[in-house]
């Protein structure tokens, strides 16, 4: 039996359909968007999770209480959804004093989700995390933009300022980049 064929008996259950529904009658907008389940286990969040999520087609971010479980579960849903659907938010872990926070790739995880999740146009995907990784401070929009700058095919850019910015920013010039926090002029 493969992952998959996992998945569509649990859609098909009568079970979950009736959650589901259960789930969708509440009185306000509120009530239909929060589920908390407690005391399920082994891979039975991930399976309930993907299960709902095949049905309804609508974003869903699970939290666990520590980074442990939520490590097995998202393991779980990819295996069951595929690599493209879910995301781990990690908790921010700063590097050392001369890595510069932003260019740490928690810090990179961490904002390529919360722009998917401000994305209207992007498919709906399963964000996993745990207690300690939505504790953490996260920038105001107009603090991200402004450390954030872009760069179009065709802008006109003068070289030794971009390099400052960038160093400035805490990258590092290197002959060849193969981790963030680093930069190569060829």
């Amino acid at each position: 039996m493969q992952a998959t064929d996992l998945l569509s008996l649990y859609t098909r259950n009568t079970w979950i359909e009736s959650f589901l529904m259960r789930a969708r009658a509440g009185k306000s907008q509120h009530e239909k968007r929060h589920i908390h389940l407690a005391g399920l286990t082994g891979s039975l969040p991930a399976v309930l999770g993907a299960s709902l999520f095949q049905l309804t087609k609508q974003q869903q971010v699970f939290v666990f209480e520590n980074k442990e479980a939520a490590a097995y579960c998202y393991t779980d849903c990819q295996n069951l959804l595929g690599e493209e659907r879910v995301w781990l938010y990690p908790e921010l872990e700063l590097g050392g004093e001369e890595e510069a926070p932003f260019v740490h790739p928690s810090c990179i995880a961490r904002n390529e989700i919360l722009q998917l999740l401000a994305d209207p146009n992007s498919l709906p995907q399963i964000i996993i995390t745990y207690a300690a990784a939505i504790a953490t401070q996260v920038w105001s929009r107009d603090t991200f933009l402004e450390h954030t700058w872009g760069i179009k095919l065709g802008d006109s850019v003068i070289l030794r300022e971009l390099i400052n910015k960038l160093t400035d920013a805490g990258f590092v010039s290197a002959d060849a980049v193969y981790e963030a926090g680093k930069f190569a002029i060829h």
